[in-house]
């Protein structure tokens, strides 16, 4: 193995410790420059390491050692209101991936590694904003994962290869709300609140299969991907305050022990997820890819209790879910502009699981709303290096929670790339 290939997997290795994050979405579908500038169309046409997140069965059709790592900044943007109320809120954050793939020129079997941040939320519900003059209720959710993903591709011919991998995902969710332990008859009297604060480490395993066939001006691709099940036990952190005017009762703040006895079970499931796309080359310097994403959002549930301690037990309200099944349909090409230099485009439009209809549109904070997604960017390859840079704009469809209230959501996803070529020598 020569020196500079043992520097660049020293590199790779380092920056796997990199902490990562990703707010804004339950689950993120496009991971480097390259995957974000085209929308995640990637599916039939990864051609880089990325394949490891991709299509792991295209890692057969890479050479040597190559290593992608790529961050970006993730700028959202969220608009709530009912009637006279407005809310606005904003968050970023910078998510990074890095992906490394080794495959011996002539060999039969392709390996890689890559992680990611697959899974990122965080959600201020407004939905509920105010209880009394002076304060408010700001239920909070987060949920912040990391996930390693060793892949392993086989060739089955001159054009096809099989792959699959397993997935190890690890971090943590964080439900904070408030609610009323007890209160005057006059509501102008006094509030006694609890303040609930529930955080849970987990971590959970998942596994992909995928096939895929490349020609020299076309080809298709195909993932299977189950779902992961990430429940975990809380540590609750409680604390009581009051309102009211000078003098009135403390009562009421005997009920938190309803709070601190509640249940502390706390987790998300991942959905089942089935891609497939066909490229194709209908220019020497164009290619074209179509995807589409089947993902089982009716298998996904969240066990994420609210407790009502004025019911007199610790009794818990869990939130509904009706969800239904998404198509996701994706679009990417890359057009070779000069020797070097390579502008990429991509559209997508994912719908959203919520089920029209009476009740059936209702907001909570962990919801997925449809998205419609326009991407851009460019690519600059040297002799071993190539460089990318990614744009993707991201408008949530308008939603409507069960008070009448109207939510809207964008964000700015402006991420790059390095990728290394490395010649493999023994």
């Amino acid at each position: 193995m020569s020196r500079m290939s043992c520097r660049a997997i020293a590199l790779f290795v380092v920056l796997l410790t990199i902490p990562i994050r990703a707010y804004g979405q339950f689950a993120t579908f496009q991971h480097g420059a390259r995957g974000t500038a085209e929308a995640g169309a990637l599916t039939a046409r990864a051609a880089d390491a990325s394949s490891v997140f991709y299509n792991p069965a295209a890692l057969i059709q890479l050479e040597n050692v190559q290593i992608q790592i790529g961050c970006g900044v993730d700028l959202l943007h969220a608009d709530y209101a009912r009637d006279d109320l407005r809310a606005f809120s904003s968050d970023s954050n910078l998510p990074a991936s890095a992906f490394l793939a080794f495959h011996p020129v002539g060999a039969a079997i392709a390996v890689g590694v890559g992680i990611d941040s697959p899974v990122g939320f965080r959600h201020t519900d407004v939905t509920d904003a105010s209880v009394g003059p002076g304060f408010e209720l700001d239920p909070d959710f987060e949920a912040h994962f990391r996930e390693v993903h060793p892949v392993v591709a086989v060739r089955l011919g001159a054009r096809w290869s099989v792959g699959g991998g397993v997935r190890y995902l690890r971090g943590w969710l964080r439900d904070d709300y408030d609610t009323v332990l007890d209160s005057g008859r006059n509501p102008n009297t006094f509030f006694v609140l609890g303040a609930r604060s529930a955080r849970a480490e987990t971590d959970g395993w998942s596994a992909d299969a995928a096939i895929a066939f490349r020609d020299r001006v076309w080809g298709f691709g195909a993932v299977a991907s189950r779902g992961a099940a990430l429940n975990g036990i809380a540590r609750i952190d409680l604390t009581v305050r009051h309102f009211g005017l000078p003098g009135a009762p403390r009562a009421g703040t005997s009920a938190a022990y309803l709070l601190e006895d509640a249940p502390r079970g706390l987790g998300i499931d991942v959905p089942p997820e089935y891609r497939a796309g066909i490229w194709a080359a209908p220019h020497r310097r164009m290619r074209l890819e179509g995807d589409v994403a089947f993902i089982q959002w009716a298998q996904a549930g969240w066990y994420r209790p609210r407790e009502q301690p004025l019911c007199g037990a610790p009794c818990s309200t869990l939130l509904r879910r009706d969800w239904r099944n998404t198509i996701s349909p994706r679009i990417g090409m890359d057009i070779d502009v000069a020797e070097h230099l390579q502008v990429i485009g991509g559209v997508a439009f994912d719908t959203s699981p919520l089920r029209a209809g009476p009740g059936g549109a209702s907001l909570t904070p962990d919801q997925p709303a449809a998205l419609s997604t326009y991407a851009g960017g460019i690519t600059y390859d040297f002799a071993h290096v190539s460089l990318d840079a990614g744009y993707s704009f991201h408008r949530a469809g308008r939603s409507q929670d069960v008070s009448g209230g109207q939510l809207s959501s964008n964000s700015h996803v402006w991420a790059v790339s390095i990728r290394w070529r490395l010649p493999w020598a023994t």
